[in-house]
């Protein structure tokens, strides 16, 4: 199932600039130079579609390998420490 992330610590994300947000935010946080060759733990993804952005949680491989297959659109790829507690579902 497919996880989000709208808030940190209670404070909901704006519609763009969640990747600064979050590096800003969530100590030890980083951007990866693109998507990793297998999944890792703690791996987010940030697409931007041109109007807004959505930060999803990649909690697998399966998942993984559907982010990168997904549409051409803008994608930011990160390592955010305990990245799961900071998830809705989708």
């Amino acid at each position: 199932m497919t996880k989000y992330i709208e808030a940190i610590n209670e404070k909901e994300l704006p519609i763009k600039n969640n990747v600064h947000i979050i590096l800003n935010k969530i100590a030890g946080s980083f951007v990866l130079e693109g998507p990793p060759a297998i999944w890792i733990e703690d791996l987010v993804c940030v697409i931007d579609n041109g109007v807004f952005q959505t930060v999803f949680y990649v909690s697998d491989e399966h998942e993984l390998n559907d982010f990168k297959l997904q549409s051409q659109q803008e994608k930011t790829w990160m390592h955010v420490p305990n990245a799961k507690q900071y998830t809705k579902d989708v």
